[in-house]
């Protein structure tokens, strides 16, 4: 196995099509530990450079993803496979006080948007996707759609506006092309990481479509707001722009600003929508087959278990992974410094010592008190923890409560594409292809 990716990593670097290929078959290193995976408190997986560690022992969870020491920062290689889309932006950085005045500028605004708001155009743009999916007979691409409408739900609540129908479209086929090309395992497997990663970057050819995502957020949601006064701008702008004043004094030069700012709107679009939708996706094919809580419950509890055993189910994030950055033992292993070890709420919340039933979609368990019952804050973690929890987890909720609210209430689902999806797992879990639902009256 080790000399296969060891391989797999270094021809790869040679050619796009093999690195197509290892793509593939690397984009989730959760399938190269198998069942043990759901079954283990803690797996190690010896890769050609280092080592990977696997934890679902919720004491170690909180170890990592609370990082006291500060010996696990956020994976180098996670971050070499984002600058091309996020460029220095907060998701992508390792940790320092820089990051953390950041991440208080986005908490800040979202805490700025009121709840109303959020729920308001939430519910507002949900009718309008719906009165459009219900007139296509044949079904509707539903992770596709369902990203552009939360990149519109994200983009009118906190930048100021939404793209343009064409726009929206060639954004969200260009981030799942991106989503699709990326493997941050890849690059773990590589033997010189100096020598070997720049030249499997360039192999994933994720600078070109990098590039046209960043061009089309400036263009729309960055650029035009600079020229004018700066109270006319968003509420994330202008936290952004007071932290950086905060933190690096004035900032006088237009481009510094312009590109400063055209990172962090990245993140927040990329972040603030990707996740949502990709919970979403799942709910609806679900949904599509039959799977509803009782209907004797209040409608906002039982779509509130719908969403809770969604995000348990198919959390957002397949993985988080950590450099190790010094020599650390967990359950009588060692982790040798720089290993990695990742924090997978997929096989965390699946994990059959911890879940009653831990494979079956199971709303029901919410409404018994069960789910909340069974886990403790280590064993349910679809938004992170420690100083990394997602910002947008409060907005999310308003947001996925309202969306849901809307399609239960306002429509019948049913299944166009039989096959079942799975998640692509190398930056999301959203499905690997856009399966279609056809979309009835209630």
């Amino acid at each position: 196995m080790l000399v296969l990716l060891k391989a797999l990593a270094r021809l790869s670097g040679w050619s796009s099509l093999v690195c197509r290929l290892a793509v593939v078959i690397l984009r989730n290193p959760l399938r190269l530990l198998g069942w043990k995976a759901y079954e283990r408190w803690l797996l190690t997986l010896r890769l050609p450079v280092g080592g990977l560690a696997l934890a679902n022992d919720p004491a170690i969870v909180e170890a990592v993803l609370r990082n006291r020491d500060g010996v696990f920062p956020k994976s180098s290689h996670l971050t070499a496979i984002l600058r091309p889309l996020i460029g220095e932006g907060v998701f992508g950085q390792g940790g320092g006080e820089a990051v953390k005045d950041m991440r208080k500028a986005y908490f800040l605004a979202l805490a700025g948007v009121p709840g109303e708001e959020v729920e308001r155009v939430s519910r507002r743009l949900s009718r309008e996707y719906l009165a459009r999916w219900q007139a296509a007979p044949s079904g509707v691409a539903v992770p596709r759609e369902l990203s552009r409408l939360t990149i519109d739900i994200v983009t009118e609540c906190l930048l100021g506006g939404r793209f343009t129908p064409a726009q929206s479209e060639a954004f969200v086929d260009a981030f799942f092309t991106y989503h699709r090309r990326a493997s941050a395992f890849l690059l773990m497997c590589s033997g010189n990481a100096l020598r070997d990663t720049p030249a499997l970057l360039g192999r994933m050819e994720l600078e070109p479509v990098g590039l046209s995502l960043r061009e089309m957020i400036q263009e729309r949601f960055v650029t035009p707001w600079l020229d004018r006064p700066e109270a006319a701008w968003p509420p994330f702008h202008r936290q952004v722009l007071d932290t950086l004043r905060r933190t690096s004094g004035e900032v006088a030069d237009r481009a510094v600003l312009e590109a400063r700012l055209l990172d962090e709107v990245a993140v927040m679009i990329l972040a603030g929508h990707e996740t949502t939708a990709s919970v979403l996706s799942w709910l609806l094919w679900e949904l599509s087959g039959g799977a509803l809580p009782d209907g004797d419950r209040p409608q906002a509890e039982s779509v509130d278990a719908l969403i809770q055993e969604s995000l348990r189910l198919y959390p957002p994030i397949a993985f988080f992974l950590r450099d190790v950055e010094a020599v650390t033992e967990f359950r009588g292993k060692t982790l040798a410094a720089g290993s990695a070890i990742l924090v997978s709420p997929w096989t965390l919340q699946r994990h059959k010592g911890l879940w009653q039933d831990a494979e079956r979609f199971c709303p029901a368990r919410w409404l018994r008190k069960e789910g909340a019952a069974t886990h403790d804050r280590n064993t349910f973690v679809p938004f992170g923890g420690g100083s990394r929890l997602c910002p947008g987890k409060h907005f999310a909720g308003i947001e996925m409560q309202a969306i849901v609210e809307e399609i239960v209430s306002g429509a019948t689902l049913r299944r166009v594409d039989s096959t079942p999806p799975r998640p692509l797992g190398a930056l999301t879990t959203r499905p690997h292809y856009d399966f279609r639902l056809a979309f009835g009256a209630p």
